[in-house]
């Protein structure tokens, strides 16, 4: 499969407070290994992160070699209610990771944007959440709150790699109030509208 065909998705493992299962990757790992956009077909590549930064710092750099034509980076949300869609990301990452590292500096210098503040997808997040809303399902929301852990870590390492073809989607804990099922599909219904978006041409 060329790589202009190929979708990569990343869920996270387990860390605190999800130490059982992490509801992003529960949602990921049964996402179906292909979408159909018309004619034109898309593989669907899998990835489980651990939550350290060392892991998302190789795990980018793996992903971004393969020139993708779309990376969906997915992570749980203790507090959400809905699946939110974030638009950007904040460079600041004052926190230890799952294995109680943390940062020399918590901003980051990045290779494309330098020390930026904060990095925006260029993917249209308010239209896919509307549209999804009105003709999906009333479960989605945008967001501009990405977070300063893991989560934040990794969207604003892809953002810098290519923010036309980077997404972050937060989903809330397994049955809080959706199954993983309802969880995933509603992952792949926004795979698909970015699928369309005349960015990703």
């Amino acid at each position: 499969m060329e790589s202009k065909n190929r979708i990569i998705v990343t869920g996270y493992d387990v860390f605190e407070g999800h130490e059982r299962k992490n509801a992003s990757w529960e949602a990921v790992n049964i996402l179906p290994k292909e979408i159909k956009i018309d004619d034109k077909k898309f593989k669907i590549k899998k990835l489980k992160v651990e939550v350290k930064y060392a892991a998302v710092d190789k795990i980018v750099e793996e992903i971004w070699k393969k020139d993708p034509y779309l990376v969906v980076h997915v992570g749980v949300h203790g507090y959400a209610s809905k699946i939110k869609i974030e638009k950007c990301a904040i460079n600041e990452f004052p926190m230890r990771d799952y294995a109680s590292k943390t940062l020399n500096n918590p901003v980051l210098c990045l290779e494309n944007a330098g020390k930026c503040d904060i990095l925006h997808t260029k993917i249209d997040v308010d239209t896919i959440t509307k549209y999804l809303n009105e003709n999906h399902r009333n479960m989605y929301e945008s967001s501009c709150d990405v977070g300063k852990y893991l989560c934040g870590y990794i969207y604003l390492k892809s953002l810098d790699k290519n923010p036309t073809k980077t997404l972050f989607i937060h989903v809330p804990c397994i049955d809080k109030p959706f199954n993983t099922k309802d969880t995933s599909a509603a992952i792949y219904k926004i795979i698909e509208q970015c699928l369309i978006t005349p960015l990703l041409e």
